[in-house]
């Protein structure tokens, strides 16, 4: 089998590609196409990949329709690839390069970088989110997350009457859910957090799900009523000594 050799074609940038269209209505499919059919021709008889940037709308379509302009633009091109901020980063230093649209190959993982010491640096592992999720805004983002963390603490509590809230928050951790996303879960399956109290009349917080019997807190016996008296009691005595 004969080795074929790869072509590197040499790069054509266009910035602000649209601002080249003069007084053609670049709103109109039919002008624009007009105009990226010759180019593509040019481009191909010269043996050069056109790479053209453009800037996004503000509406709340999907990625492929937030292209300032016609459709056409989107359509002609053989790759499309947005880079965007990363919602979730709070430093804003983060960016994320998402492929929108390949029909010459299937399409590659998202990748993240940032800019250090005037440098790009692309990171190892790739990004699991799409070019809709994050034009969406952080709320699409983290529905995915919350959805599974919705389901984690459902199966969590569905065995057992309550749990501790501290060994909760601890599992949690452990299955990378942090404290927010743990509360929303919670929210949205409506479960209820009492105290309760153990022999010796400390107070900790539970967590269960809501059910016919477990809307109403959990009084605590008359036993743990005594014993959480008599350490009332003993703490006072002991405060009134360390002040003597």
């Amino acid at each position: 089998m004969a080795r074929q050799s790869i072509y590197w074609p040499q790069p054509v940038v266009f910035y602000l590609y649209n601002a080249y269209f003069g007084g053609v209505d670049t709103h109109r499919d039919s002008n624009v196409r007009s105009v990226l059919a010759p180019l593509s021709d040019m481009a191909q008889r010269y043996g050069v990949a056109l790479i053209c940037v453009m800037h996004l709308n503000k509406s709340n379509m999907k990625a492929i329709y937030r292209v300032m302009g016609s459709l056409g633009f989107l359509a002609a091109a053989r790759a499309a690839f947005l880079v965007s901020e990363d919602p979730l980063d709070p430093t804003g230093n983060r960016r994320l390069l998402i492929c929108a649209k390949l029909n010459v190959a299937e399409k590659p993982a998202s990748l993240a970088f940032a800019t250090k010491d005037e440098k790009v640096v692309f990171e190892d592992k790739s990004v699991n989110i799409t070019a809709d999720e994050v034009l969406g805004g952080r709320s699409n983002i983290e529905a995915p997350e919350r959805d599974r963390a919705v389901e984690w603490l459902k199966q969590l509590l569905s065995g057992v009457d309550s749990m501790p809230s501290k060994e909760i928050f601890k599992l949690a951790e452990e299955n990378m859910f942090n404290e927010r996303m743990l509360a929303r879960a919670r929210k949205e399956l409506g479960i209820k957090c009492f105290p309760d109290f153990d022999e010796e009349g400390n107070k900790s917080w539970y967590w269960r799900l809501p059910g016919p019997d477990g809307d109403k807190p959990k009084l605590p016996t008359l036993s743990e009523m005594y014993a959480r008296l008599n350490k009332m009691k003993k703490n006072m005595t002991l405060s009134k000594i360390s002040t003597q």
